[in-house]
């Protein structure tokens, strides 16, 4: 009875995590499931959730944010996940899984303008994971200790748009930026220990950094362009639009800055290099009575390793300018601006079978936030519900809820802007399918 609960119940931990993904640190979102590579059958798990999470500015160089400046501009996203497992021999498992380890999507509208925070009005980070990972058991004491090994191959893909106001209107799309990686490798590596009759299970996995190198194009229109031209001639709107009127000597210095403009606006072939954090993650169960487990865990997370990425130049494109920007900033300098600290992340929960069909898990995750006073992740706490309904012992369903509070932190941008985000929250909810052959 109680090995049975064993295998019901990490299951409701799985999708716990999975719904609770809001509260990740950093732009963590979701990991790979590997619990069933203890397990003795061929399994299939699938899972998807969905996560609203609501952020806004509270205030910016210490004026309350008003308006356009209080727009929500978290994203709502997806999570999904899989994996299948197989059984080798008596001693080996293994399995290919599908995971989305980071991301951020952001719909920032009008509001970072108006706040002067800048001219993004919208970003999305994603990535996918495709793994294969292997464990090999062996008898020690009461129960059985085992070793994991896998490589998994991880792509990236970052969008931003930039946009102005002219005429009291939003006018989007006056930049762009698509980077896209194709692939790139990392592994895990991993020790566990089980006793079944008395439903103990832990284990220590370590999964490995990835580098990325993107390449994608920038576009800079002529609004754009004539932004960026200001900036290096120093000059205000007001300035540069009177320069048209003016005498011989403004005239030409008019004519020279709409050469500049016109050699800028066009499209630029473009890179950038950005390293995914190494984690190094504890999990543990164990029974406590009959019919009831506590779980739990702790992950580090070297967020440290993401400051800042710039976009450089590949010296290509249409714009006449390009080939003066090669392995050097593109004009506007877009960078995407972390500056994040390691991160730490717990959770502790407890489960329960009532019956034979129905089980409940119920968890407490606190994560400490990576902000460096350079961004607004704050310490985040989520509550998560889960509920297994076990249709045979091949066949079961799962369905969660999270709730996650949002801590505030204090932002100073590169501008030089002090940004409070307040506290805010996300809630989640999540439904998974097992099944074993």
């Amino acid at each position: 009875m109680t090995r049975t609960f064993l295998k019901i119940s990490v299951s409701a931990l799985v999708l716990s995590a999975a719904v609770g993904s809001a509260s990740a640190g950093g732009y963590g979102r979701g990991s790979a499931n590997l619990d069933p590579l203890f397990g003795d059958a061929t399994t299939f798990t699938g899972s998807g959730g969905y996560v609203a999470p609501t952020r806004k500015y509270s205030s910016v160089n210490g004026v309350a944010t008003v308006g356009d400046g209080t727009k929500d501009f978290a994203s709502d996203y997806f999570v999904i996940g899989a994996t299948a497992s197989f059984k080798l021999n008596e001693a080996m498992r293994c399995a290919g899984t599908f995971a989305e380890p980071f991301g951020a999507n952001s719909d920032y509208g009008t509001s970072q303008i108006v706040n002067g925070l800048g001219s993004t009005t919208a970003a999305n980070l994603s990535t996918v994971e495709l793994g294969a990972t292997c464990t090999y058991g062996m008898a020690a004491g009461p129960g059985s200790v085992f070793v994991l090994g896998g490589i998994f191959s991880q792509t990236a893909s970052y969008t931003e748009n930039k946009g102005t106001i002219i005429g009291g209107n939003l006018v989007n799309g006056v930049a762009g930026i698509s980077l896209n990686d194709s692939s790139a490798m990392g592994y895990r590596l991993g020790i566990g220990y089980a006793i079944p009759e008395v439903a103990l299970k832990a284990s220590l996995i370590y999964r490995s950094a990835v580098n990325h190198t993107l390449t994608g194009v920038q576009t800079l229109t002529g609004i754009a362009a004539t932004g960026a031209v200001l900036a290096n001639a120093n000059l205000t709107p007001a300035q540069f639009g009177a320069l048209a009127g003016g005498n011989a000597q403004q005239q030409a210095v008019f004519a020279g800055l709409n050469n500049a403009i016109a050699g800028l606006t066009g499209t630029y072939n473009t890179f950038a290099k950005a390293t995914t954090p190494q984690s190094i993650k504890l999990n543990f169960q164990t029974g406590i009575a009959e019919g009831t487990l506590m779980f739990g865990s702790v992950e580090w997370t070297d967020w440290s390793v993401l400051q800042q990425v710039k976009v450089l130049g590949l010296g290509t494109g249409t714009a006449a300018a390009s080939a003066g920007f090669n392995g050097t900033p593109t004009p506007g300098a877009p960078t995407i601006d972390a500056f994040f600290k390691d991160g730490w992340t717990a959770s502790l929960g407890f489960g329960r079978k009532f019956n034979d069909q129905w089980s409940g898990a119920a968890s407490y995750t606190w994560d400490q936030g990576v902000s460096t006073g350079r961004s607004g992740f704050g310490t985040n706490q989520t509550l998560s519900l889960a509920g297994v309904y076990t249709v045979n012992e091949n066949t079961s369903f799962r369905g969660g809820l999270a709730y996650t509070v949002l801590g505030g932190a204090t932002e100073l941008t590169t501008a030089g802007n002090k940004v409070v985000y307040g506290q805010s929250s996300a809630l989640a909810g999540g439904v998974s399918f097992t099944g074993k052959f």
